[in-house]
């Protein structure tokens, strides 16, 4: 039998200390130690072993990467003292990685891929001809864990790992991705000045992105993905002229995207996805004339995407699943080398080019955006208006119609001439104007036998709502009767007795007459009459009580179709009605539902009745009134309760609650909501990653009988996803950055057709 012939003492330790590694291994599943035994000749022709040719028989290299080996790391490579290279990548090595401070000729340290869970103290001590260390994708937990003795390598140059305590100046590459890592960076990683690289993506850390990133003015690279990093971007990143690739998607960062991007003009890919930021594109990121990349998507940014015309270098370009609004830039079918383009689930308007990769249909998304005609016809888009026939048509139209017109306002003439004389004989009219019917207080009496309780709909701050049916047209009514010892009543009376006689809106409570007399004591009784909606109000779908018949909960395409209503109605009461009208208390139980399910506004202008009023809140369902500011608790305005004037953007805030409050199915007020927790932060830390976490269980459970999976390819996710964007962005708690009700509108009317298609095209498969 041939024995091995170790040349000296300190070669046997070498020749022991392999033995003992071999020793800690439990699987070697490929065989490739086999050759580690006793009987072989040399044992530095055992797999993976490289030997000396100037110091026979001292191991210089140990090289056993993607061999699958299990075990522990023993601490006998120690002895191992000419080592210059360890690559034990690409297993399953576990536990900590021992004391290495007798290896000082150790280069290239190569345990990436496996199971590691720590690192001994003071690992790295004496190893001062380190150049590279690999720790990236293992199980290193816990804060970031660099020995402080890194800091005295002066040799090294990559580390593919976190960092804890350390000044190396000469230190270029710091790679620590894909482990579980948590908590902050720590603030000493700014003294790598030298660094070029730094990727910590595919953790866990947290906080801003702080202080210690403003020094590092010579980083490459930068990835921070895959971590719940909050903040703004610091405008620091300004500094960091050489960089040409930035990676901080998938975080929670928030705030504009600062101006300072101007200054990476050697910025090659960007990639901002999946975070909270808001704001406009900002106009200096056209100075990044070099990038190739630019991802943007799933953020609340708004405007328009004219920056982009002159970054012709371009080759992908995600802006989906944001607010942004405009047209698309002509300048963007010019961009030879653009081969791909999604600009989905947006508010965007306007013809789409047809140039360049729009010439693609499967280069490019352009669906959730309503308003877009034209294009590619596999663009599935609708065709736009041909402005030199309409205006053709428009000329021969004229020429004949403006004989009918002349003869149609005569006969109208006459027509009105005789109805006024037949109004001026009247003797009394109600205060909406002549064209709503008269009512008596006797009518009402009768419509409601005597204001019974039975027929009691509901009691708010400033009056009670009665279910009746007037005799004479048998029509079934709901009366509000105003409290008559309310102040100013008069006055507020006839005041929204002049705005409801001008408005007129599909998803308002049609008003159909008022009643101003006195009751049988002599007393001043007011009430509106307005048509009685069967299915009663929103708060009842969404909370449904224990008791009575129980309704079948509401869907998510009757959720999104009633979001719709409401924001079309509040679009027109601040933008089209003539005049600026705000409700100042939306909420569900003010949202009525007519026989086709469609959501109408009631209770409108109510709030204006209330000012002045004395009476104060019993519940959470009744305005506040004791500052003069209407609202209710939970759905009014931050800006309401410190004393702020009424305004669109508080109708835009309760908008918003609103809306959080059909998809996660907790009225604002919910038990949970405690401390400084409400329902907008609860919402938010759980966007956009976790959103399945918080929305309505009847929904949850839509999910699971359709057996749909939370990823962004469905269109159930991706409708809940943007409804929820939309609240958020009506939500802030700064009016001025609220998104406005028209832009609100028009992107949740884009999100329902979007949802309503893809319902429609799974039906058909």
């Amino acid at each position: 039998m041939t024995t091995l012939r170790p040349t000296s003492k300190n070669s046997t330790d070498d020749m022991l200390s392999l033995l003992d590694f071999r020793k800690e291994i439990s699987s070697d599943p490929r065989g490739f130690l086999r050759s580690w035994n006793t009987t072989a000749a040399d044992y530095c022709s055992w797999n993976g072993v490289t030997c000396s040719r100037t110091h026979p028989g001292r191991v210089i290299e140990l090289n056993l990467s993607s061999q699958s080996l299990h075990g522990r790391i023993s601490p006998s490579l120690g002895n191992l003292t000419f080592l210059r290279i360890l690559d034990l990548s690409y297993s399953n090595f576990f536990g900590q990685l021992p004391l290495l401070s007798r290896l000082v000729r150790l280069q290239d340290l190569i345990l990436n891929n496996n199971q590691l869970q720590s690192l001994a103290p003071d690992a790295f001590m004496n190893c001062y001809s380190l150049y590279s260390v690999a720790l990236s994708s293992n199980m290193l937990a816990g804060p970031i864990p660099l020995p402080a003795s890194i800091g005295s390598l002066s040799n090294l140059m990559y580390l593919y790992l976190d960092v804890g305590k350390l000044s190396n100046r000469t230190l270029q590459y710091l790679r620590f991705g894909k482990n579980n890592l948590l908590g902050a960076v720590p603030e000493s990683i700014g003294n790598l000045i030298g660094l070029n690289e730094l990727v910590l993506e595919l953790n866990n850390l947290t906080g801003p992105i702080g202080s210690w990133v403003v020094k590092l003015n010579n980083l490459v690279k930068v990835s921070l993905s895959d971590n719940n990093f909050s903040g703004p971007i610091p405008s620091s990143i300004g500094g960091f002229t050489q960089l040409t690739n930035l990676h901080l998607q998938n975080n929670s960062l928030d705030g504009p995207i600062p101006l300072q991007v101007s200054n990476l003009q050697q910025l090659i890919e960007l990639d901002i996805s999946s975070n909270k930021l808001e704001g406009e594109i900002p106009y200096t990121l056209s100075e990044c004339r070099q990038l190739n990349v630019l991802q943007m998507d799933s953020n609340f940014i708004t405007g328009n995407i004219s920056p982009l015309r002159s970054l012709t270098s371009l080759n992908m370009i995600n802006l989906s699943h944001n607010m942004l609004s405009g047209i698309i830039p002509a300048e963007l079918g010019g961009m030879s080398s653009l081969t791909q383009l999604d600009l989905s689930y947006n508010d965007l308007q306007g013809k789409i080019p047809m140039d360049g990769v729009f010439r693609n249909a499967s280069a490019v998304s352009l669906v959730g955006n309503s308003r877009l005609c034209g294009g590619l016809s596999d663009l599935h888009m609708p065709p736009c208006p041909i402005a030199l026939k309409e205006k053709a048509a428009q000329y021969y139209i004229i020429r004949v119609l403006i004989p009918i017109f002349g003869f149609m306002s005569l006969l109208m003439l006459v027509c009105f001439v005789l109805t006024k004389k037949r109004t001026a004989q009247q003797s009394s009219i109600s205060p909406l104007g002549d064209q709503f019917p008269i009512v008596s207080y006797n009518d009402l009496v009768q419509a409601t036998n005597t204001f019974s309780n039975s027929n009691l709909i509901g009691r708010g701050g400033c009056g009670s709502v009665y279910r009746g049916n007037l005799m004479e047209n048998n029509l079934k009514v709901a009366i509000k009767v105003l409290d008559s010892d309310m102040p100013g009543v008069e006055k507020s009376f006839l005041a929204e007795c002049e705005a409801l006689r001008n408005i007129r809106h599909r998803n308002l409570v049609p008003i159909i007459t008022t009643c101003s007399r006195l009751d049988i004591k002599g007393n001043v009784f007011k009430a509106l009459v307005y048509e009685f909606m069967p299915n009663g109000n929103l708060d009842s779908w969404l909370h449904q009580q224990g008791s009575g018949n129980v309704r079948k909960p509401l869907d998510l395409n009757q959720r999104t179709s009633l979001a719709t209503n409401i924001a079309n109605v509040l679009d027109y009461l601040h933008n089209e009605c003539g005049k600026t009208i705000i409700h100042c208390d939306v909420k569900p139980s003010n949202i009525l539902l007519d026989d086709d399910m469609n959501a109408r506004l009631g209770d409108f202008g109510i709030a204006k009745l209330c000012i002045g009023s004395m009476s104060t809140s019993t519940g959470d369902s009744e305005p506040i009134n004791s500052t003069g500011m209407k609202g209710t608790i939970g759905y009014m305005p931050p800006e309401y309760a410190r004393g702020g004037h009424a305004s669109t953007c508080g109708d835009v805030y309760s908008f918003g609650i609103v809306l959080l409050e059909m998809l996660t199915g907790r009225r604002p007020t919910d038990h949970v909501f405690v401390d400084e927790l409400n329902i907008v932060k609860f919402v938010e830390r759980s966007f956009p990653d976790k959103i399945l976490d918080v929305i309505d269980g009847s929904l949850r459970d839509d999910f699971k009988s359709a057996q749909i999976n939370m990823v962004t390819e469905s269109e159930t996710y991706r409708c809940l996803f943007s409804l929820l964007q939309v609240a958020l962005s009506c939500t802030r708690e700064i009016p001025g950055e609220r998104t406005t009700m028209e832009e609100a509108t028009s992107r949740i009317g884009s999100i329902k057709t979007t949802y309503a298609r893809g319902i429609e095209n799974a039906s058909r498969h």
